[in-house]
């Protein structure tokens, strides 16, 4: 069984959280973004970047599972 095999991802009910920008005058938008996950193997730890284009996630992730290593996307919405 591989390192990949164990991770287990649950997903829960989103909150549709509004955060008070001060300097615009209102509340925030949401907006759509990405989470690049990846398992970094020498120290087991499992690291995140986030993206704000699909197209730029995509390109990393391919770039990471042709080169071996155990890696997901999140997608949040609003």
């Amino acid at each position: 069984m591989t390192s990949c095999d164990i991770i287990l991802l649950r997903m829960m009910p989103t909150n549709k959280r509004k955060y008070y920008k001060p300097n615009e005058g209102g509340v925030s938008a949401a907006q759509r973004t990405f989470l690049l996950k990846w398992l970094d193997e020498a120290d087991g730890s499992i690291k995140h970047e986030a993206f704000s284009q699909e197209k730029d996630v995509t390109k990393k992730l391919t770039t990471y599972l042709k080169a071996g290593v155990c890696s997901w996307v999140v997608s949040y919405y609003d």
